[in-house]
């Protein structure tokens, strides 16, 4: 069959960048049993979380490199009901084993909190505002910025920002501030209800989250590492 001209200059795909929430899994030891074991425990805390979840294996920080097998973690993680999409390291032999299991290997790019410094004010852009509620399935993201949101975030939506985010009405979705890396960024909302709310990579789920759930005026920022949420009037 010949393709006429106009089918052969009819644009078949579009290469575009986007931000996705990606769960960062990062191994400082490496024992299969004692991983497999931990490993479950937070499964269990939150199954819904990590159902089909893409995951990057952080391998910049293991302290016995040299007993970690790729392929074992690939099979156990896969087992876990999460995906691995990719990891980080510097070693070679993992590299390696990586590109032999089509893994994606991702850059010593600035991600996480005990390697971040703060963006500069040069690479600020205008603050963000959205008036409309974020619905279920929505993603708002703002680049280089602040978010600040006068409505709602429902549950299933997810708004991130480059800077920090102030929402005027409840969090009942994902929010994640700072995540280029700026550890100084933080999260403010009316009222508290979150499924994640995560800051320069440090994340806490809608399990660690219950003792602060439905409380009023909330302020989350990174504190040595760990998020700590507090309301407003105790500032």
């Amino acid at each position: 069959m010949l393709l006429t001209q106009a089918v052969k200059n009819k644009t078949t795909f579009q290469l575009k960048g986007s931000m996705y929430t990606i769960t960062t899994l990062k191994l400082l030891h490496y024992d299969h049993s004692l991983f497999c074991k931990q490993l479950t425990e937070k499964v269990k805390s939150s199954p819904k979380f990590f159902t089909n979840a893409p995951v990057m294996l952080d391998l910049t920080a293991v302290d016995n490199l040299a007993d970690v097998n790729l392929n074992i973690i690939s099979t156990t993680i896969t087992d876990f009901g999460m995906i691995l999409i990719g990891i980080r390291s510097n070693a070679n032999n993992l590299r390696e084993q990586a590109k032999q299991l089509n893994l994606a290997i991702f850059s010593q790019t600035i991600s996480s909190a005990d390697e971040a410094k703060p963006t500069t004010s040069a690479n600020t852009q205008k603050t963000q505002v959205v008036q409309q509620p974020i619905r279920s399935g929505q993603q708002i993201y703002a680049k280089g910025g602040d978010l600040i949101i006068l409505n709602s975030v429902s549950q299933g939506a997810e708004v991130l920002a480059d800077g920090h985010i102030h929402i005027y009405g409840s969090l009942r979705g994902r929010a994640l501030a700072g995540v280029q890396g700026d550890v100084t960024s933080m999260i403010f909302c009316q009222y508290f209800d979150a499924e994640l709310v995560a800051i320069a990579g440090r994340y806490m789920i809608s399990e660690d989250l219950q003792t602060y759930k439905q409380e009023k005026s909330v302020r989350i920022a990174l504190i040595k590492d760990n998020l700590k949420i507090s309301t407003l009037t105790d500032h």
